[in-house]
């Protein structure tokens, strides 16, 4: 495509400047070039591209201004080359553009820039002003990520942390080997005896028992024929002694603040170890047995209830029942009331229930009709309870079709089609009932 600038329409002539010398050159040269352009690109430019290439022509041709500049010698326009080329060899008249500025060529020249050698060049059309700044274009797309960037150098040491919690304990150690034998000291030691005895078939016997101080190394058994024993080399001091049958904790017995002092022996006397405050044998005392299967409860013997009862001061009685101890011993029903579920209540007589603190006859009552609660249904009809079971006499125009008293008289022999006049009397396809009759 041809491009035209503002250039001036001015033939070179010894300095002087012809205005219609000027046009004339320019039209020929025009001319001759648009000739040849149309020819060499309307086989591959649209008609749009051709008709816009014969407009600006035709605007170049039409602008006629001062010349800018007069070269020395006599030169036309001949062609229009476009922007310059330093590889292209440019003959006399040729016009180029050079940093936004049109030169004509005044000799045969090639890789001479046009600016900065007139004997070449001449100027023909000074750059323009730039003109305003266009709008910025769309961002760009977003460039790759760059490299990882050199570690920094180490910062400085954080304050200390807290201290953690304490570690649960370790393993204990092995044990150390045994340190020397100390010097020997003074005497400071005493003796513990007693004879252990114990109720079997009725009396007190002596026995074979364990015997031990806790916390000390002290420990033995009584002799079985004499129930005698004795801890020898006690240090002086107070302590506990614990005598049971073996095998048998819960018959045992225990001496509290047992006195030891030097050189001395402390007779504790006779231990009994027998168990008298659980045992139903010995309940109490040697010998003593609860009768009637009764238990020993802190050496008291009690009466032992089965079936539910509970015993009240001896006796064994219901607390669900019993009004003297209803839901607890001794607690006492009025007069008039009965013990019912543990809990004092209305006592009816006559075969009557207390239904809601009111005796009345499940027979009878339809408002508790069978069982307390149970009302019987009076829908149109009177209700009636009947040896424990609801009826029903229906008033005039309904029925109890169902034969079900719950739901009372639930027909309408007046209007129900399906039993008109009677239960069951159906009124044909397309027919009502009105007035217990079929229409």
């Amino acid at each position: 495509m041809l491009v035209l600038r503002r250039a001036k329409c001015t033939a070179i002539t010894g300095g002087v400047a012809s205005a219609t010398s000027k046009c004339d050159n320019l039209i020929s040269s025009a001319n001759t070039n648009t000739a040849d352009a149309w020819g060499d690109r309307m086989t591959t430019r649209t008609f749009a591209s051709a008709l816009l290439s014969a407009i600006l022509i035709a605007v170049f041709l039409n602008t006629v201004v001062s010349s800018a500049a007069t070269p020395p010698t006599n030169v036309g326009i001949t062609d229009f080359q476009a922007a310059w080329l330093a590889g292209v060899t440019y003959n006399p008249g040729d016009v180029v553009t050079y940093n936004g500025s049109s030169y004509i060529a005044l000799k045969q020249s090639s890789r001479l820039i046009p600016a900065g050698h007139p004997g070449n060049w001449a100027l023909l059309d000074a750059a323009g002003a730039t003109g305003p700044a266009g709008p910025a274009g769309p961002p760009g797309p977003a460039g790759s990520v760059g490299p990882a960037g050199a570690t920094g150098a180490t910062g400085a040491t954080g304050a200390t942390g807290a201290p953690g919690s304490t570690g649960p304990a370790g393993p204990q150690g092995a044990t150390g080997p045994q340190g020397p034998q100390g010097p020997s000291g003074v005497a400071n030691v005493g003796s513990v005896s007693a004879t252990v005895e114990m109720c079997v078939a009725g009396s007190v016997q002596p026995t074979s028992a364990l015997v031990y101080m806790p916390g000390h190394a002290f420990s033995g058994y009584s002799d079985p024929t004499t129930g005698a024993f004795t801890f020898d080399n006690v240090p002086g001091g107070s302590y506990s002694v614990v005598a049971e049958q073996p095998g048998n904790s819960s018959e045992s017995a225990t001496v509290p603040s047992v006195s030891v002092a030097s050189g001395s022996t402390t007779n504790l006397g006779t231990i009994d170890i027998s168990n008298y405050q659980t045992d139903s044998a010995n309940c109490g005392s040697c010998g003593v047995a609860c009768s009637g299967g009764g238990s020993c409860v802190g050496g008291s013997c009690t009466t032992v209830c089965t079936g539910g009862q509970t015993n009240c001061d001896g006796t064994c009685t219901s607390l669900q029942t019993d009004p003297n101890n209803c839901g607890a011993c001794a607690n006492r029903c009025t007069s008039g009331q009965a013990c019912v579920a543990s809990v004092c209540t209305l006592a009816c007589t006559g075969g009557q229930t207390n239904c809601s603190g009111t005796c009345t006859s499940l027979q009878t009552n339809p408002s508790n009709c069978g069982a307390c609660g149970i009302a019987c249904n009076s829908n149109n009809g009177i209700a009636a309870c009947q040896a424990g079971t609801c009826t029903i006499s229906c008033s005039p125009g309904f029925a109890n079709c169902d034969d079900n008293a719950s739901n009372g008289c639930e027909v309408n022999l007046q209007t129900d089609a399906n039993n008109c006049g009677a239960c069951g009397n159906r009124c044909t396809t397309g027919q009502s009932c009105t007035a217990s009759v079929c229409h």
